[in-house]
């Protein structure tokens, strides 16, 4: 199926073009089947790699840490932005010197434009990320049909099957777990330990000790942190459970 999407080279509106890119899906046909044909795919990257030219005297490289406090600053004070625009429409005179309602215009609408087309483009993204989602359970399906037939070739010993076989299973080997019988460790007991004495985790550890049939013992008991030399010698008599 041949599609053609026009933007005009000399627009320089980059919410239109972007508005092109989603609409250049979204006109489809149905009897594409959501498929993006690679007529469709070079006409979407040549618009999305124009949308980024257009932005690219506007384009901000930030420092995670820059990022993180700038993120939380929009966030938190759009509503104050706005109040405050407002306010400063009604009342130009309590304007600082410095600030000429021009500026703060100018300003104000660059920050909407620029808000406004962010919106776009992660719509659009979404769109995009649903897309590919669905497209990859797609194709998963049908490589699944092939690997079931390639292991249908192996037990019918077809020349070649079992090699392609090997290849594509490992794709399905699971890492061990831990098995639920496994003693935890003495580190692991310790932090579960800690954890719950801390209100980090929820639940109990139960510690429980067997003490065999002794009949006499002679224990031998060094004190290493007051006296390293001393050595005190003590017989058990017998003891049962």
């Amino acid at each position: 199926m041949s599609e053609t999407t026009t933007i005009s080279t000399e627009s320089q509106d980059l919410a239109s073009a972007i508005k092109a890119v989603k609409d250049a899906l979204k006109n489809r046909s149905a009897a594409d089947d959501r498929t993006v044909t690679p007529t469709v795919f070079a006409e979407l990257i040549e618009l999305i790699n124009t949308a980024k030219e257009l932005f690219a005297n506007n384009a901000v490289t930030l420092t995670p840490a820059e990022r993180q406090r700038l993120i939380a600053s929009n966030v938190r004070n759009i509503g104050f932005i706005q109040a405050s625009y407002l306010s400063a429409e009604g009342h130009p005179s309590f304007l600082p010197s410095y600030l000429p309602m021009s500026a703060y215009t100018a300003n104000k609408d660059d920050f909407e434009r620029k808000r406004a087309l962010w919106t776009t483009a992660n719509d659009f993204a979404q769109e995009i990320s649903d897309s590919m989602l669905e497209a990859s359970d797609v194709v998963y399906r049908d490589s699944l049909a092939y690997y079931n037939t390639v292991k249908e070739a192996v037990k019918q010993k077809i020349a070649g099957a079992e090699g392609e076989f090997n290849l594509l299973k490992t794709y399905f080997a699971r890492s061990k777990s831990a098995s639920s019988d496994t003693e935890p460790t003495k580190a692991q007991i310790e932090r579960d330990a800690r954890s719950l004495l801390h209100g980090t985790k929820e639940g109990k550890i139960v510690i429980e000790k067997d003490i065999p049939t002794v009949k006499k013992a002679h224990l031998a008991v060094r004190d290493n942190v007051h006296s390293p030399n001393e050595v005190i010698e003590k017989t058990v008599d017998e003891k049962s459970e």
